[in-house]
């Protein structure tokens, strides 16, 4: 997927400021440098600005329903033989 110029040098001023060099190094880290821990995450982070923003309720997940929205598809129906617990995402996404 290609992203928008605007997006691409606001990611590139990111690692450039807050990364260390190396393919290995993590995009995002807590204040002190360590990989973010996803309840951390959510806690400190998600929860507190979906709040603010007036969008209770908003999984980080649902972000990906926002990015295909503009290419999505009519799902196809789940094969035969997959679980019932597959529905509910076949047709979600």
């Amino acid at each position: 997927m290609a992203l928008p110029a605007p997006v691409t040098a606001e990611v590139d001023r990111h690692l450039r400021r807050f990364t260390e060099r190396g393919k290995d190094a993590f995009v995002f880290t807590s204040a002190t440098g360590v990989p973010i821990e996803t309840s951390n995450f959510r806690d400190r982070i998600w929860l507190p600005a979906t709040r603010w923003a007036g969008l209770n309720g908003l999984r980080f997940h649902d972000l990906r329903d926002a990015a295909e929205t503009p290419v999505r598809r009519p799902a196809p129906p789940p094969k035969s033989g997959w679980p019932a617990s597959v529905t509910p995402a076949c047709r979600r996404y």
